[in-house]
């Protein structure tokens, strides 16, 4: 047993091993009758934390009334009617890795919905109208009765045979504390656990939401790449963590990724070489993400004006280069030239990719008449076929982002109306690779109106079992959301299983924790965790981030960044960054206003007064 306490709220935790369940249950039942065979009340099992002069509960940093937890946890757990509901995430169940950090549980109070009124004929001409139905629901006097009998605290809950885990607020959100959350999700590792809500209020009603089924998978053990605007680069992020590190390679002979926006990212399979293009260059610079080296720069071979993209093969010995209307293989280790396509195929300025053996590279194809999914087949010596359509639409939609499943089978990509820059729209599909009814991805949207772009896999714990990570504008919760109109990365489990039968493998996508939410972010991928170590800040992260053998000595808890306080309170070695951020950098006022960790840099406007 063990309680944990944090600023803003107390968490009372009971963990029981899995190989000893059975054991506990069975002293528990011994200790229950020895309690009643000596005429002693039976304790609770999971005391809640005590003052140490047994004085009612202690909740640190935040306002939750005297008595509401007693309250709260006297009451049995069906109590009350459902007044509650989840935001974020919603019900009824969430599928995750282990390694995620901490979720921040949002919700709201919320009556069931009232039936639909039946419809009521006018009154006949110099007919009084019918009195008011007394019984019929009134949605103004519900309002008022509400804030007449405002709810006072909340318990949120975390729990099944194997944990019980309680925390109690007066705000409607909540977290659970970071130890607590990891050993819970390592504790249930193919196992579900059980999310429940209640609430108190003021005249001492009970509410309750739906519970939230959380779905534990293996954890990922690697890092997500992915261009942010702000930054201007790539940046590292990494499930376990609430913070990000900009990853920008060592600049070439030319110095040309040393400035300038780098963007049109791609990685190698085993995550140790990074590919990308420099301030819209039509040309790819590669690099080690292992000791920072520049690998060789695929020059344009001819100018179009086109950005440049490319992908890595299976091994990372060749790459696929899609510009200028043209699919071109270059040698990944000396930048030689091996085929290209001996006219523009028409491709559309979008990532190609490579299938996992290697054997073709999917691609979109753009004419005057609209777009279309393709296959190409690359042979041992890099010759080329024809290009092969799985799927085409009308001349008002694009296709973009193509990317292989994990085991081959399907390709994911993105469909929409309108110029690559406007989401708005974006939705996202699966195709077999052997051709067929594409298959909208529909569950992880949430809402009908949210987008969905820039599509990436990574590989589960097995073959079918996949996730999708994509970006998209909508809204976390309410109170914690990114700025309006920024994309955002969410990633939401998939059984593959599902689409060879035809439907909709996808479920409710979850935000990934370690984004500025001042930022945008387009096109995260996924690679396994190097085996190198690069030294870091220590963080709060169990996780030897300095590299030095220990892990967590002397180390930063991540929080939010505040503005203007000289202070790095997300622990990612810069100050101030990513807080009271606007879209425009303003001139000689020696401040990062836009937060891309540059000061004063052009193009920028006129700071007042200067």
């Amino acid at each position: 047993m063990r309680v944990v306490q944090e600023p803003g709220l107390i968490a009372v935790v009971e963990l029981r091993a899995r190989t000893r369940a059975r054991t506990m249950r069975g002293m528990a039942a011994l200790f229950f009758a020895l309690l009643v065979a000596c005429g002693t009340q039976p304790v609770d099992l999971i005391p809640v934390l005590q003052k140490p002069d047994g004085a009612e509960p202690e909740i640190v940093g935040d306002s939750v009334p005297s008595g509401a937890v007693e309250r709260l946890r006297a009451a049995p757990n069906d109590m009350g009617m459902e007044g509650l509901q989840f935001l974020y995430p919603s019900p009824p169940a969430l599928v995750l890795p282990a390694d995620l950090a901490p979720i921040v549980f949002e919700w709201q109070a919320s009556g069931p919905k009232p039936p639909a009124p039946m419809p009521t004929p006018p009154p006949a001409a110099g007919m009084p109208a019918p009195p008011a139905d007394p019984m019929k629901p009134d949605p103004m006097k519900d309002k008022a009765k509400a804030e007449m009998d405002p709810l006072l605290a909340y318990e949120l809950r975390a729990r099944s045979d194997r944990a019980d885990v309680r925390v109690y607020v007066a705000a409607q959100h909540a977290d659970f504390p970071r130890s607590t959350w990891t050993d819970l999700l390592r504790e249930h590792t193919g196992a579900t656990l059980r999310i429940e809500l209640r609430g108190v209020r003021q005249s001492g009603a009970f509410v309750h939401a739906k519970p939230l089924e959380l779905r534990v998978r293996a954890a990922l053990h690697g890092a997500f790449y992915s261009f942010s605007t702000t930054a201007k680069g790539v940046m590292r992020g990494e499930l376990s963590r609430t913070h990000e590190s900009l990853s920008l390679p060592s600049p070439d002979a030319r110095g040309a990724p040393s400035a300038g926006c780098v963007g049109c990212h791609a990685l190698s399979h085993d995550g140790k070489r990074g590919l990308a293009a420099v301030g819209g260059s039509e040309s790819l610079f590669s690099w080690s993400f292992a000791n920072g080296a520049a690998g060789p720069t695929l020059e344009a071979t001819e100018q179009s004006g086109d950005y440049a993209f490319g992908a890595f093969d299976l091994t990372a010995a060749r790459i696929a280069r899609v510009q200028a209307g043209r699919l071109s293989i270059f040698n990944a280790d000396t930048g030689a030239l091996l085929q290209q396509t001996p006219a523009p195929l028409l491709a559309a300025s979008t990532a190609p990719d490579w299938s996992p053996d290697s054997r073709f590279i999917a691609l979109v194809l753009q004419t005057d008449k609209g777009s279309s999914l393709a296959t190409v087949a690359v042979a041992l010596d890099s010759s080329l076929s024809e290009p092969q359509v799985l799927v085409s639409s009308g001349k008002d939609e694009s296709f973009l982002w193509p990317v292989y499943s994990p085991d081959g089978a399907f390709i994911a990509y993105e469909r929409r109306k309108g110029p690559m820059r406007e989401a708005k729209d974006a939705r996202l599909f699966l195709v077999r690779t052997s051709g067929g009814d594409p298959i909208e991805l529909n569950a992880l949207r949430e809402k009908p109106m949210s987008d969905a772009s820039a599509p990436s896999f990574v590989p589960g714990d097995t073959p079918e079992r996949a996730y999708l990570v994509f970006s998209s504008r909508r809204p976390v919760g309410s109170s914690f959301m990114p700025m309006e109109g920024q994309q955002q990365l969410f990633a939401a489990a998939l059984d593959l299983s599902l689409a060879a039968a035809g439907k909709d493998p996808s479920g409710q996508a979850f935000w990934l924790p370690f984004q500025q939410r001042t930022s945008s972010y387009l096109r995260a991928q996924w690679a396994p965790a190097l085996r190198t170590c690069t030294a870091s800040d220590e963080v709060c992260d169990k996780t030897d981030d300095d590299c030095d053998g220990q892990v967590d000595e002397a180390c930063c808890m991540p929080t939010g960044e505040t503005c203007d306080n000289q202070t790095d309170e997300d622990c990612d070695g810069a100050v101030d960054e990513g807080c009271g951020c606007s879209f425009t950098e303003l001139c000689g006022n020696q401040k990062d206003d836009d937060c891309d960790l540059h000061t004063d840099e052009q193009p920028c406007m006129p700071a007042p007064g200067k």
